[in-house]
């Protein structure tokens, strides 16, 4: 799966990524719109200190989101 999105990032000129990726990327989204203890179950972790990984980019989305409403 990785080397055929490699390849098709390749022939499409966009920067490649990994499946890793999108792994991260829907743990995020649940993180900043359900919770910790949601992604931690998406994820599989067993402890949420583990997800808090993904705390980080939310508290950045939620600090800008903050930031566009109260200026």
């Amino acid at each position: 799966m990785r080397q055929a999105i490699e390849r098709a990032c390749r022939r499409c000129g966009v920067p490649k990524f990994t499946p890793h990726r999108l792994r991260h990327l829907a743990a995020t989204h649940a993180r900043a719109e359900l919770g910790v203890d949601v992604a931690r179950a998406l994820c599989g972790h067993s402890l949420a200190a583990v997800t808090e990984v993904y705390s980080r980019q939310v508290d950045e989305q939620l600090a800008l989101k903050a930031v566009k409403r109260f200026g």
